[in-house]
């Protein structure tokens, strides 16, 4: 597989060439400075059994600080944990993924809520 990233250098504004991606498809990505300017942030956290290890595996990451914040914040105060139970579609199901949101208040992530939940 062929992968195609151009960088945006903010300093030189440049755009480097590199790999492509599956269908010729070129990936651009640019720095984040407008991120401040962001009313929300997102973060997915998932839980899945590792076949190969035996050993089941948290992953819990948002597009920026503030969603990986929020997401911590659901994980560590039980709150995730509370909605998995209560979910009847997650009832005796070992693995999960959840779309999480925030509002970034006075650029500080605000409470996280849960958009949608899958369990398998």
């Amino acid at each position: 597989m062929r992968l195609h990233t151009k960088l945006w250098h903010s300093r030189t504004h440049r755009l480097d060439r590199g790999l492509r991606a599956p269908g010729n498809r070129s990936v651009e990505s640019r720095p984040l400075h407008s991120v401040r300017s962001w009313k929300s942030d997102y973060a997915i956290v998932a839980k899945l059994d590792d076949s190969t290890t035996g050993v089941p595996v948290l992953i819990e990451t948002g597009l920026v600080n503030d969603g990986s914040l929020a997401a911590s914040e659901l994980i560590t105060t039980g709150a995730l944990a509370r909605q998995l139970n209560a979910e009847a579609s997650c009832s005796r199901k070992a693995n999960f993924e959840a779309v999480i949101e925030t509002n970034i208040i006075d650029t500080r992530p605000g409470p996280p809520r849960i958009l949608r939940v899958n369990c398998w």
